[in-house]
């Protein structure tokens, strides 16, 4: 590992690089969005007076990079026994060789440079080992041509898998589980730069051990991302190309060409934090808010319109938590003549007819409800705060105010029965034509729920940790998946999770029924803010029939043709850890 400056000398400022590493199933649309967590970590850097290097190995890996390595090395970079050997140096020479020629053209093609620390952010780490293999080859590589440290970190992999990782990954030097990553960067920074600030909740190697460092007491801030303007330039995309990653040969698309276009949609949060009680949401309502002053919220946002952004994928609990707040930030919007278009979630207990029409007047495209179930009882249960009314109201005005209306449902509640779950399979029924996406998850109890911490008010009775978790072999993403529980008088958690799969697939079918699979869970935002950026929200009839007709088909950025067969199959994942054996 690097020297280690002592704490009595000054600090130094310190070149560190925030890497951004490749996963194959990160998700499926079109076009990915530039990655925040880097850019959220080079904020921080930059205002503490040192030089961040953003790299993005993630577009560079398929935009091409895939393409130069041969079918074997491929394999070999995918097997997690391999990396492992190289990470910990017990590679037979051959194996060594490939590896290091893997690592040495990602060097190259990144233009990674010499650092005094380098970084990778493990946001959206999937089922599939390429993002960690390439991380630990990558760290393992860089170690040995310029010998400084190597940190991995993010917020939703649990402290216990990272102990994993660094044991069988020495050539990671820091682990951060932080919620605040931030604050945790701070403290990795002045570990190795010799600076005052303490490392917290961080895993490090002291002595041939690993230490766990004290554990943080702030609740994370919402970040403000400093976006990389060469990097941004990778990200931006043409209508003429929007279009033809779509099922869009017909004639009549020509029109929309005739005044080219470029957009470039980027990720933004302005509160992290929800005051809502929401009882199955991992958001703790206890926590003080993360709101960003306005004036901040205006700033960054015409920081995002002078880079070139055109587009924003607002990354908050809700634009609307505050009814006041968000009716003011509208109107600066507006004032300030950001012109972007936006998508946002949006709850059901702070809106009106007069705030989605300024919502739609400040640029909102989409707009994202929470509504988790159509069962009137469930939603007085699980704290929902609206009503069954309501919720067709808002969607109706949304939906006539031209405004894209994406609802987000929730299969096999706590207590969930077939009446409640028929209630939700009629409301979508009764309102196809108000809706036009969904997202549609089977339910998850997590630790930081109401469900969980006040598990007997509701009910439950969760189990106890059984055995050794396996982090590293999900279905789906690391460090997303529920606990066990029971029903107080009801349903054992065997009844359950087959309640919970076939209740989720019940509603599956509905939306299926009303819009086709193909209207869960992709969202298509570079095609959606193209149509709108053409045609407005008075045209939004049309919108939904060329949005119908274009996303028959397209190509997945990650794959290399366009796919057709659409079906739900996120019930039938596992979404509890197994036990190692």
């Amino acid at each position: 590992m690097g020297t280690r400056l002592k704490k009595n000398t000054a600090p130094r400022k310190l070149r560190v690089t925030l890497i951004y590493p490749p996963a194959e199933n990160r998700n499926s649309e079109a076009f990915p969005l530039p990655n925040p967590a880097i850019a959220a970590l080079a904020r921080y850097l930059d205002g503490a007076g040192h030089e961040a290097a953003q790299k993005d190995l993630d577009l560079l890996w398929f935009s091409g990079l895939k393409e130069e390595l041969s079918p074997a090395l491929l394999k070999l970079l995918r097997d997690r026994a391999a990396a492992r050997r190289y990470a910990a140096g017990r590679s037979a020479p051959a194996e060594e060789k490939k590896l290091s020629a893997a690592a040495d053209l990602f060097i190259a093609r990144a233009g990674l440079a010499r650092s005094d620390l380098y970084c990778f952010t493990f946001a959206d780490m999937g089922a599939d080992p390429l993002m960690i293999n390439v991380a630990a080859v990558l760290a393992a590589r860089l170690k040995a041509l310029y010998g400084a440290p190597v940190a991995v970190g993010y917020r939703s992999i649990p402290r216990e898998a990272y102990l994993e990782l660094m044991r069988d990954y020495p050539c990671f030097d820091y682990a951060s589980y932080a919620e605040w990553g931030e604050k945790a960067l701070a403290g990795i920074v002045s570990d190795v730069g010799g600076g005052p600030d303490p490392l917290l909740d961080t895993l490090h190697r002291s002595g041939g051990k690993l230490r766990t460092s004290r554990a943080g007491t702030l609740p994370p801030l919402a970040p403000s991302p400093l976006y990389d303007r060469k990097l941004l330039a990778d990200y931006r995309v043409t209508d003429k190309r929007i279009l033809e990653s779509y099922n869009s040969d017909f004639p009549f698309l020509g029109e929309l060409l005739k005044k080219p276009q470029e957009y470039l949609t980027v990720s933004y949060s302005m509160q992290l934090s929800c005051p809502g009680g929401c009882a199955f949401c991992p958001n703790d309502n206890s926590k003080p808010s993360d709101a960003k002053p306005l004036n901040q919220v205006v700033e960054e946002l015409c920081e995002l319109k002078e880079l070139g952004v055109t587009g924003v994928y607002f990354m908050n609990s809700a634009f609307n938590n505050n009814y006041k707040r968000a009716d003011e930030l509208c109107d600066r919007m507006i004032k300030h003549k950001l012109n972007l278009l936006w998508t946002d979630c949006a709850n059901l207990w702070a809106i009106d007819e007069r705030l989605i029409d300024k919502m739609r007047a400040a640029g909102a495209v989409k707009l994202t409800y929470g509504m988790e179930t159509g069962s009137p009882r469930l939603l007085r249960y699980i704290r929902k705060a609206t009503t069954i009314e309501k919720i067709q109201r808002w969607l109706d005005y949304s939906h006539r105010a031209g405004i894209w209306n994406h609802i987000e449902l929730i299969g096999g509640l706590p207590t969930e029965t077939e009446e409640d779950t028929q209630a939700t399979v009629d409301f979508i029924g009764r309102n196809k034509d108000l809706i036009d996406t969904y997202s549609l998850n089977p339910f998850f109890l997590y630790r930081s729920s109401p469900f969980f911490r006040q598990a007997g008010k509701f009910g439950l009775k969760p189990h106890a940790a059984a055995g050794r978790a396996d982090y590293f072999n999900p279905d789906t993403q690391v460090g997303s998946f529920s606990e066990r529980f029971d029903e107080a008088g009801g349903l054992k958690w065997e009844q359950k999770n087959r309640q919970i799969v076939r209740s989720t697939g019940e509603v599956a079918g509905a939306i299926d029924r009303a819009s086709t699979c193909k209207a869960i869970d992709y969202e298509h935002i570079h095609l959606l803010m193209c149509l709108y950026s053409k045609l407005g929200h008075a045209r939004k009839v049309t919108i939904r029939k060329l949005m119908r007709v274009l996303t028959m088909k397209f190509k997945p950025y990650n794959v290399n043709s366009k796919i057709t067969g659409f079906a739900y199959h996120k019930h039938e994942y596992r979404r509890v850890l197994s036990s190692k054996k």
